[in-house]
């Protein structure tokens, strides 16, 4: 019969949900746009929703969101996302952080700055009464 993909791109507001799918049907290539509007207190029906074949928990999300099977949510701060079919952001290593949501790696602390564990929003400056091993 047919078969494809559809990715999440976007909340485009509160209730609406865009995906962009490709696929193939009889031998013909198909793009097709989708947006789906669901009430927020109705997402649970996102669980029961199938795009191409697939069902929402296996939905492709791009980079900085993640499904938890029955929403799609942007990665908090501390915490990113590369795309795929992602079921939790991963935190930000040691040495690592991002204070925005939605980041897709995360950023580097500067010289003189630390993180002591993994998740964090911000980085620590290095001072002489500093306990970190990552201070010189």
């Amino acid at each position: 019969f047919g078969s494809g993909e559809c990715v999440f791109e976007e909340a485009v507001d509160e209730i609406t949900l865009y995906f962009s799918c490709n696929a193939s049907l009889a031998g013909t290539e198909l793009r097709l746009t989708i947006y789906l509007a669901f009430y927020s207190d109705n997402y649970f029906l996102l669980s029961k929703l199938f795009l191409l074949g697939k069902p929402f928990s296996e939905m492709t999300v791009k980079g900085g969101f993640y499904n938890n099977g029955s929403a799609i949510l942007e990665c908090g701060k501390g915490t990113y996302s590369t795309g795929g079919v992602v079921g939790q952001c991963a935190p930000c290593p040691i040495m690592q952080y991002h204070d925005s949501t939605g980041a897709t790696v995360c950023k580097d602390c500067d010289d003189n700055y630390y993180t002591s564990s993994v998740g964090m929003e911000v980085c620590t400056e290095c001072t002489s009464s500093s306990d970190s091993k990552f201070c010189s």
